[in-house]
């Protein structure tokens, strides 16, 4: 025993030589710098000429002088390159990140950026630029990058599927694919971010089993949609996505588009479902707010614009809607029963006293039930509108070539026809209820108030009805559709 022991302290002496400069450097601070000379130490009066040397040392905090440095490199666990500055020290290769490790002030350029599966990594100030792709995650693990701007490359961000991410104030711009590109099943926050000018979508998603908030963003001047939503057969599940606060203004196509690469049909509700947009800046996307494809009802558009303050106060006018809706039918119930008692009085009450009862409580129904219809024809007009709204916005997305072989989609303009035949009924209606009423009292004055405004939101939208209609028509033949063709 005594003998084994004097041999392990025998090979550490004669290991002397080598071991003390491990010893000091392993686990510690590591310099770098492109114009020292060869056979440095790592040391900060004698650092390595190449990052690569450094890593293969085992220094756990590397900082990297002033340079430019051609290599493709790994970042072990929990190991840290600092940099100068973003725009002094630049990596021209591949950096691969495994667990724990981080990239600070600095530039890569060319090689891009990739995650190790499992990796957690960090990155802050930091450039990445003239790569296929600036950035990819590989496998589980998180992402975190703070003040990072991944400009000018192939895809920006491609985060694959299982991978938690946090993306706070960083530029992605000018890439020549999608911003960013997220797979199913991704979590985590993109926020405070410019994501602008991207030759695809700004930021696009595919929303089976995502747990995703984009909020606070500046999307904008992107050649397709801001935001395009993804259905695939193969990530069928509903998504958790919260889009809130945004600017999505200025992109090519639509603020938020929803589609089906993949092929196969999630249902209509599955968008909704999927998605909550509350507070949202939308202008000057060139196709629209939002595509016909996301099948949105214009509740859910208006609250997709609503701040949360704004959002309560909706709620709450609903409730209170509701709860007159109650209030009148309890009346109406009451006055009925009250109706109903007059028929059975006792023999000792007068016809005259009888008649003019009956009289009374049956001009206060009459008021009820026409209070009741108008509020039903008001709540047909809303519906009517998004209904209109959606064929206007189909009509409007088809393509001028389909147009020209094909006309206009006979079904969506059928569509115009039907809302223009019905709401002419609900006219004629409000007009014969306003001529029956003679009765001067306080109820129908205000009844014959609410009719005149409802009639004339009716009348409006159906001047803009026809209009539509019309301009439909217009190029219904095939010489109006070639002269409407060139003519644009």
């Amino acid at each position: 025993m005594m003998r084994s022991l004097t041999f392990m302290i025998g090979f550490l002496v004669i290991g002397g030589m080598l071991w003390p400069s491990f010893v000091v450097l392993a686990g510690s601070e590591m310099y770098v710098d492109e114009d020292a000379d060869s056979g440095g130490d790592g040391s900060k009066d004698e650092p390595y000429k190449k990052i690569e040397k450094a890593l293969d040392k085992g220094g756990t905090k590397i900082r990297i002088a002033k340079g430019s440095y051609d290599e493709d490199i790994t970042v072990g666990k929990g190991v840290q390159l600092k940099g100068s500055g973003r725009s002094d020290v630049t990596i021209k290769g591949k950096v691969t990140m495994k667990d724990g490790s981080k990239l600070e002030d600095l530039t890569v350029s060319g090689g891009g950026v990739v995650l190790s599966d499992g990796a957690n990594a960090s990155l802050s100030d930091v450039s990445v630029k003239n790569a296929g792709t600036g950035i990819i995650t590989k496998g589980r693990g998180k992402l975190k990058m703070k003040d990072v701007k991944v400009r000018g490359n192939g895809k920006g961000l491609y985060i694959q599927r299982g991978k938690d991410i946090e993306i706070i104030g960083c530029e992605v711009t000018d890439n020549g694919e999608e911003g960013i590109d997220i797979r199913a099943n991704v979590d985590g926050v993109i926020s405070g971010n410019l994501i602008s000018g991207n030759h695809e979508s700004g930021i696009e998603v595919i929303l089976g089993d995502s747990e995703l908030k984009i909020s606070n963003n500046n999307i904008k001047n992107n050649r397709a949609s801001g935001i395009a939503a993804q259905y695939y057969k193969s990530a069928k599940k509903l998504g958790g996505l919260k889009i809130t606060g945004n600017k999505i203004n200025s992109n090519k196509d639509y603020g938020l588009t929803c589609k089906a690469p993949s092929g196969g049909n999630p249902g209509e509700a599955y968008w909704s479902e999927s998605m909550v947009l509350i507070g949202n800046a939308m202008s000057g996307n060139k196709q629209g707010a939002f595509a016909p494809g996301c099948f949105f009802a214009q509740d859910k558009e208006e609250d997709a614009v609503m701040t949360e303050e704004e959002k309560e106060k909706k709620l709450l006018a609903t409730e209170e809607e509701a709860a007159l809706a109650v209030e009148l039918l309890k009346e109406k119930k009451a006055v009925a029963e009250e109706l109903e008692a007059i028929e059975r009085l006792p023999k000792r009450y007068s016809y005259m006293q009888t008649k003019e009862k009956k009289r009374i409580l049956e001009v206060q129904y009459q008021n009820l039930s026409i209070a009741k219809r108008v509020a039903e024809i008001a709540q047909e007009i809303h519906v009517s509108h998004t209904s209109v709204d959606q064929a206007v916005n189909m009509l409007a997305s088809e393509k001028k070539i389909k147009i020209y072989y094909m006309g206009r989609n006979s079904q969506t303009v059928a569509t115009l026809m039907e809302e223009i035949h019905t709401n002419e009924e609900r006219i004629n209606e409000l007009r014969t209820i306003e001529a029956s009423m003679e009765v001067p009292t306080e109820a129908s004055m205000k009844n014959l108030v609410a009719i005149a405004q409802t009639r004339k939101i009716l009348e409006e939208g159906q001047i803009y009805n026809q209009e539509q209609k019309e301009t439909f028509d217009a190029i219904g033949d095939p010489i109006a559709r070639l002269k409407w063709l060139f003519n644009l």
